[in-house]
């Protein structure tokens, strides 16, 4: 006899009972095995591992594992329940459905899960699969004793997951107060690796910003808009619809070389984004000014005659220090 709370069992399905029924597996072993009138346990087979309730000594398998292993599944492992740094295991898939008239796909959680993680409806939870994770709120299904949550289709599309297929699932509760996913599309998240986008020493802007995404002003993250105009001309918009859309017209590759680099952390560094302006230079040296100015019209033809400048002060300042502008962007 082992103490099931603390120890582990390997099962050989072919030794003990186990019946396919209304596409589950019902497995009993004899007590001379092991006594468990009522544990949750895992379930593992083959690198997966799922949550079980086990009475009298027996136990049903999820539909996933018929999906996963057929008629092959020989032997299984029970082990106690624990987390990994909070999180728990099971073997679950998703279901492609619309919420807010938008598509999007469903994660069910069963009320084992549900009860291990003390879920109320609306808790935000944190899901892992294909080692990457993204959040989402909880809601009771409709006439049925388990969750479901739901996710943006872009995110699916994204880590390349299918529907009604069985995946190895890790999911925790979050402390989070609002659910966001803007992680996803971070360089990292969406493989955009740097040099993906160069050959020959030149940096394709056209298929960068195609794999990339820009924040609008409610959070929201989306496309860019962008099109090719000529052999090295792209059109983009910079702000989603509406009246104030606006368009810029610049080169779709260039030159990549120390200016580029140091351009980069200036607008990233010095520079303010908006949606009502590209980027905008405050506070900076007019040299600082005249050299990004010069970068964009050398190397994307970026006239300097299409920006705008503003010399603004500060109404606390009693005495501004005089600058000679002349010359310096002009």
């Amino acid at each position: 006899m082992i103490n099931d709370l603390l120890s582990s069992i390997e099962l050989d399905l072919n030794k003990y009972s186990r019946v396919y029924s209304k596409g589950v597996w019902s497995v009993v072993f004899p007590v001379a095995i092991c006594r468990i009138k009522k544990s949750l346990m895992y379930v593992e087979a083959n690198g997966y591992k799922h949550p079980v309730m086990i009475a009298n000594n027996h136990f049903t398998l999820p539909i996933e594992f018929k999906k996963i292993f057929g008629n092959s599944l020989e032997k299984v492992v029970l082990t106690p329940i624990f987390s990994e740094d909070g999180f728990y295991y099971f073997v679950g898939s998703f279901i492609r459905g619309s919420r807010d008239k938008k598509e999007s796909y469903g994660l069910t959680i069963d009320k084992k899960i549900r009860n291990i993680l003390k879920l109320k409806e609306k808790d935000i939870i944190e899901v892992q699969v294909r080692n990457n994770i993204f959040y989402t709120r909880v809601w009771w299904r409709t006439g049925k004793n388990s969750m479901v949550s739901f996710f943006p289709g872009k995110i699916f599309k994204m880590l390349n997951l299918k529907p009604h297929t069985p995946y190895q699932i890790k999911i925790k509760k979050s402390e989070k107060s609002f659910v966001s996913n803007d992680h996803f599309y971070s360089v990292d998240k969406t493989n955009l690796e740097f040099e993906k986008f160069v050959r020959n020493k030149r940096f394709n802007l056209f298929e960068f910003l195609r794999s990339s995404y820009a924040r609008t002003e409610g959070g929201k993250l989306r496309k860019f808009k962008i099109r090719k105009v000529g052999k090295n001309k792209i059109l983009v918009n910079y702000l989603s619809g509406g009246p104030a859309s606006k368009e810029i017209e610049i080169k779709s590759t260039f030159r990549l070389d120390p200016n580029f680099f140091r351009v980069m952390g200036l607008l990233q560094a010095e520079c303010s984004k908006s949606l009502k302006k590209t980027f905008c230079f405050t506070s900076e040296t007019p040299e600082n000014i005249k050299y990004v100015i010069e970068w964009f019209e050398k190397y994307l033809n970026f006239s300097r005659n299409s920006w705008l400048y503003e010399l603004v002060f500060d109404s606390r300042i009693k005495n501004p220090e005089r600058i000679n502008l002349s010359g310096l962007i002009f």
